[in-house]
């Protein structure tokens, strides 16, 4: 046998189908214990596809060979009991490092996958997966996750780094099955070479799902465009356009509010001026002193003049316009402060414009048909 495979890498060398820098390995048809050959066949293609989709090894399947070298004689005698030792000779004769072989048996009714990683050049597996299944329907599966699991010691050194790059905050991020948390990841993840699914999810948005080939040694950065649904778009306008028109109405207020308090303040410094003016109030010390028994300040005090005229009355009134002022003035500061936080946190309601529905319409003009989009 050793001597009709000798040829073999030969052929697999003149391929070009074969000359990349992925990693070699040959899945061998796993042998059918108590089940028909049909579904063992199966079995070995779901194995073979999903090291393909892993986009990491070159892969050689059983197919394939007897294709090419019509291995008849292999078949026979690496059936029945498995030899590690014929397995690892036709490893070698196909040029690959490892090889892939098992069987899938069923006793009573439980159906039992086994497969084996091989290292051809030692001779000795590497690696074992078993899986044992009561429903035949999950056969499958459990082909995909038991190779997956039985290659994970080949991708241990080869690893790579994925940085999502999402708009969208709060958002669920799956990785082959496994939660890796909430949109927006901080740094990158790290992750084994090859293909791998990654699967983004938040309420009100259609599911951001795609395979991501990571490099080793390498980073790749995916920009995430989530799609909101027309429903989210909606209710999210509606609440925006609340926050937004909230937003003009306490900056109007507080621009009205701000002017009021500024003009009261001016009427009253004017109507004070004008009490001093009439000479209903002075600074003058001997003139307060006289008209203010006991005056012994340097402020402005009513005179008799102003006392004839009620000038207390007027103060009061200019104290009264003051407070108010000042009240004024606080509550459009308060509201130019409401306001800057609405437009500086609340939201954009034209953020999902470029997402909202298409309306498509034609006309037929004498110069022929025309049609315009918008949304």
């Amino acid at each position: 046998m050793a001597r009709a495979l000798l040829f073999l890498p030969c052929l697999l060398l003149a391929s070009p189908a074969w000359a990349d820098q992925r990693v070699p390995i040959a899945v061998m048809e796993l042998a059918a214990r108590g089940v028909d050959e049909a579904a063992a066949g199966a079995l070995t293609t779901e194995v073979g596809n999903t090291l393909d989709e892993a986009r990491v090894f070159r892969v050689i399947t059983r197919e394939d060979i007897k294709r090419m070298l019509q291995l008849e004689q292999t078949k026979q005698q690496c059936t029945g009991t498995v030899d590690a030792a014929c397995m690892a000779e036709i490893g070698g004769a196909l040029g690959v490092d490892y090889l892939i072989y098992g069987e899938v048996a069923k006793i009573a009714d439980t159906y039992s996958l086994s497969l084996v990683l091989l290292n051809t050049a030692k001779a000795e597996a590497a690696n074992r997966a078993n899986r044992k299944i009561s429903d035949p329907r999950q056969l499958l599966a459990e082909a995909n996750a038991a190779t997956k699991l039985l290659v994970q010691p080949l991708l241990a050194d080869k690893k790579g780094y994925l940085v999502l790059d999402a708009r969208e905050r709060g958002a669920k991020v799956t990785v082959d099955g496994r939660l890796v948390g909430l949109t927006p990841l901080a740094g990158r993840l790290e992750l084994p070479m090859g293909a791998h699914e990654l699967l983004i999810e938040k309420e009100g948005f259609l599911t951001y799902a795609k395979t991501v080939d990571v490099p080793p040694s390498q980073a790749v950065v995916e920009n995430v465009a989530m799609v909101p649904s027309q429903d989210f778009i909606n209710e999210y306008q509606d609440r925006a356009a609340f926050s937004r028109t909230l937003a003009w109405a306490t900056a109007g207020t507080a621009v009205a509010m701000v002017g009021t308090g500024v003009v009261l303040r001016l009427i009253g410094d004017a109507r004070f001026d004008d009490l001093v003016s009439k000479e209903y109030l002075t600074r003058n010390a001997a003139v307060c002193a006289e008209a203010n028994p006991g005056y012994n300040g340097t402020d402005f005090c009513p005179t008799a003049a102003g006392y004839a005229n009620d000038v207390l009355g007027n103060i009061d009134s200019i104290e009264t316009t003051d407070s108010i002022a000042l009240i004024a003035l606080i509550a459009g500061a308060a509201s130019g402060a409401v306001s800057a936080v609405l437009f500086l946190t609340g939201e954009d309601p034209g953020r999902y414009e470029a997402f909202g529905e298409a309306k498509v319409s034609g006309a037929l003009g004498p110069s022929g048909a025309s049609i315009s989009v918008s949304w």
